[in-house]
């Protein structure tokens, strides 16, 4: 079998089934074919379509090897171009990316996990080695890491931070703790809770309840509290093609009309406008299963093969995906804190003008803090693993506890503000 670039070879893995492994281009990850994949192949291409098959496998390592390229967002728009409905890269960018995929690009979210990367499941999972920041509570003399926490989102925004200088405060003041270090991994949902189930950090803080419930059955974890509650957000096009009422339209509503403007969209195009699309970012992040679980509580299940044309997937980090769907009048879900971000992104003092047009495009059509709006709630929790260092389990602990306290985590979130606004609620 050829491939158009890179090399592959076929190995067997501990339980005897073969893997192809292609690797791409020099400093991209690899990929990984699952044995079923390598099996239908193998006995497809020993029939007279070998080469059509060869073609076939070549162009979905290509796509696969693109969708984990992370291109500078200041060019996305400018460089990506769309393979059916997946928008990727331009491959040219592969190498570049490959060093901001590694943890040098800072407004990546996920960065400096290889897990956190999109189609997740098909590179070998791996917890970053080092931690995204360490935290040590105004104490300069501290050295020693005594908590490790896990998250994504809230992370990125300065929350996890926020927390944990005034928990160590707290620890030192009330506890007459000798002053210590919080250090703080950063992964989505899906890989903070791997992250836990290693037993590579103590506490995971996450936003998704049906895994949560899962790890807490499972015995990953022992113990789950409410951190805070964030809010999602459904934006667009100020045009409104999908014609969304904002006082009228629940979010059930919204999305069946974002569904049936966009089948409508791709049997008749339209000529005098952009078609109706939802920008997905595809990648098993909270907004990206907060997004599923809409479409399928209106019986949709628009990434199903075959994939439908008005569901444009875009597996970006948030804020790029936000850029993106302005720029391009489609709709999508995101987070506040990528909204504000976004906003108020600046650069020596002066808004970045790529986000005053993007921001001039959107429009919020749903906001979790609109009444009757709770399908957009975005509930946070924190979960103690079962794996968490024993020596200082007591502080693991003390942490939950003191999430829960209204004097204490609450209290941090209450004043917690992103560009002067209160991102969160109790």
């Amino acid at each position: 079998m050829s491939w158009s670039s890179g090399s592959s070879s076929s190995y067997m893995n501990r339980d005897g089934g073969s893997h192809i492994k292609h690797r791409p281009a020099s400093g991209v990850q690899p990929i990984f074919i699952p044995p079923l994949v390598f099996s239908l192949v193998s006995n497809m291409a020993s029939r007279k379509n070998r080469s059509a098959i060869s073609q076939m496998f070549s162009a979905c390592s290509k796509r696969l090897t693109r969708a984990f390229g992370m291109n500078d967002s200041s060019k996305a728009v400018g460089s990506r171009y769309e393979e059916g409905n997946l928008s990727v890269p331009n491959p040219q960018s592969l190498a570049a990316s490959a060093d901001k995929f590694a943890g040098t690009h800072h407004s990546a979210p996920f960065a400096s996990s290889s897990s956190g990367s999109t189609l997740h499941d098909l590179v070998p999972n791996s917890a970053p080695t080092k931690p995204r920041e360490v935290y040590d509570g105004g104490y300069k003399d501290a050295r020693c890491i005594r908590l490790r926490i896990a998250c994504g989102g809230a992370g990125e925004q300065g929350l996890i931070g926020a927390w944990a200088d005034a928990f160590i405060q707290f620890m030192v003041d009330d506890k007459h703790l000798e002053p210590f270090q919080v250090a703080w991994y950063l992964g989505d949902t899906t890989d903070s809770l791997g992250m836990l189930e290693e037993g590579c950090v103590d506490i995971a803080v996450t936003y998704n309840e049906a895994a949560e419930k899962q790890c807490l059955s499972s015995g990953v974890a022992t113990r789950r509290v409410l951190g805070m509650n964030g809010h999602f957000l459904l934006v667009g096009p100020k045009s409104n093609p999908a014609e969304l009422n904002r006082k009228k339209d629940d979010v059930l509503t919204m999305f069946s009309k974002i569904t049936a403007a966009g089948k409508a969209d791709v049997a008749s195009p339209p000529t005098s406008r952009p078609p109706v699309k939802f920008l997905s970012r595809f990648d098993k992040s909270a907004t990206n299963i907060k997004e599923s679980e809409l479409f399928i509580k209106t019986g949709q299940a628009p990434w199903a093969c075959n994939y439908s044309k008005w569901y444009h997937l875009y597996p970006e980090f948030p804020e790029q995906a936000l850029r993106v769907s302005a720029l391009l009048g489609e709709y999508t879900l995101t987070d506040r804190g990528a909204l504000l971000t976004l906003v108020n992104n600046q650069k020596d003092g002066v808004l970045s003008p790529t986000n005053v047009g993007a921001m001039e495009l959107l429009e919020v059509f749903k906001d979790g803090r609109d009444e009757g709006a709770q399908e957009l709630l975005l509930p946070c929790h924190a979960l103690l693993g079962a794996k968490a260092a024993t020596k200082d389990l007591d502080i693991a602990e003390a942490f939950l506890d003191w999430l829960t306290r209204f004097d204490g985590g609450r209290k941090v979130v209450r004043e917690f503000k992103k560009c002067g606004e209160v991102l969160y609620d109790e």
